[in-house]
């Protein structure tokens, strides 16, 4: 059998076809691969910053009691230190009554 050289050249043809329609099917395939894998990186970063961003609110409310505390303590250190004692541990004056809200948990 001789094989004719249009055959040869189809054949040729064919097979170069399917390489390059495989090699465009793998790069289609790894940016895929590459876009999700992207896109998981992204969610999890949001994921990270919202955390931090609460971390940060958490830290500025902090500083701002602190820095009132610290304002009081410079203008009255008397009157800043019987506030403390009502406020954090619940102490009252010798008059005074306190009453707390038992349906609060």
């Amino acid at each position: 059998m001789v094989e004719r050289p249009a055959a040869r050249k189809k054949q040729k043809k064919s097979v170069v076809f399917k390489f390059k329609n495989l090699a465009i099917l793998s790069l289609l395939v790894y940016a895929v691969v590459v876009l999700v894998s992207q896109q998981v990186a992204i969610a999890e970063k949001k994921k990270e910053n919202q955390k931090i961003r609460s971390q940060i609110v958490s830290a500025q409310q902090t500083q701002d009691e602190t820095s009132r505390l610290l304002s009081m303590f410079e203008k009255d250190p008397k009157k800043a230190m019987e506030q403390m004692a009502i406020e954090r541990l619940g102490y009252a004056d010798k008059n005074e009554t306190r009453i707390f809200d038992a349906s609060k948990n």
